[in-house]
Formats: structure tokens, C-alpha cells, sequence
């Protein structure tokens, strides 16, 4: 393995890792808040898990396609999961909703989701300077 495929496979593990223990952050801050309402757990952790988690799994699984099985689709699977975790994110960054969401949840959700960002646009970069294999993309 390259030293390249080894970063990109790093990455791709804590991505997915740093996007973990958002769930649990999320679920402490808000559990006086679900006993007291009529809310459901599932309601509260639905956008940590829809915008944070399930992208950086793919993000994951893409990553372990392209390094270690070589298929091409974990390209494709990297740039969709990598581009939306990215996208989403700054977007929320820009109209504010993302960056008051983490102020009210506390310093360390935040920082473990800009950290989950911030490797998945690594892992979009490295991805992308394989420019010679966009060319050529094969689903298996």
C-alpha cells in the first residue's frame, strides 16, 4: 500500500470514528429535555445521525473499497458521502444553523464534528488527486 492509500485509509477510519461519539453527546445534552416533552429519542438524534454519522460510514466504506479492495466504486461512494458531509456542513456553517446548534450543545460535540468535517474534505482532496482514475471509473 502506498503511503497515499495509508493516509487516505486513516482518514477514512477516524472520519468515521470522530463522527461517533456525536450520538452520545447529543443524547446526554437533550435527555432531561426527551423526559420532560413529548419528544422521542429517535426524533432528536435523527440529524445527528442523518447528517454526520451515516455520511461518514460511507465515507469509511468508500475508503475501505478504494485502498483496500481497489474497486473504483469506492471513489464514487468517497466523492457523494465526502462531498455531502462537506457541503451540508458548510452550508450550515454559513447560514449560522450548524454553528448555534453546537454552541448550544457545548464546546466538545462541536469539535468533534468540525473534526469529522474537516477529515472528510482531507479524504475528498486525497481522493480527488487520483484525477487519472476519474477517468476511468469501473462500478466493480
Amino acid at each position: 500500500m502506498k503511503t497515499i492509500q495509508k493516509l487516505e485509509f486513516v482518514s477514512g477510519v477516524f472520519t468515521f470514528l470522530f463522527a461517533l461519539p456525536n450520538i452520545y453527546l447529543t443524547y446526554i445534552f437533550f435527555a432531561d429535555w426527551i423526559r420532560d416533552s413529548k419528544t422521542s429519542i429517535e426524533e432528536v438524534l435523527v440529524g445527528p445521525i442523518l447528517f454526520l454519522v451515516t455520511p461518514a460510514l460511507l465515507v469509511f466504506i468508500g475508503v475501505v473499497f478504494q485502498t483496500l479492495k481497489q474497486w473504483k466504486i469506492g471513489f464514487v461512494i468517497i466523492f457523494i458521502s465526502g462531498g455531502w458531509l462537506t457541503f451540508t456542513h458548510l452550508l450550515g456553517f454559513l447560514l449560522g444553523s450548524v454553528f448555534n446548534g453546537y454552541l448550544l450543545l457545548g464546546i466538545l460535540p462541536g469539535l468533534f464534528a468540525f473534526t469529522t468535517i474537516i477529515l472528510a474534505f482531507f479524504n475528498l482532496i486525497l481522493t480527488l488527486n487520483k484525477s487519472k482514475e476519474l477517468s476511468q471509473i469501473d462500478m466493480v
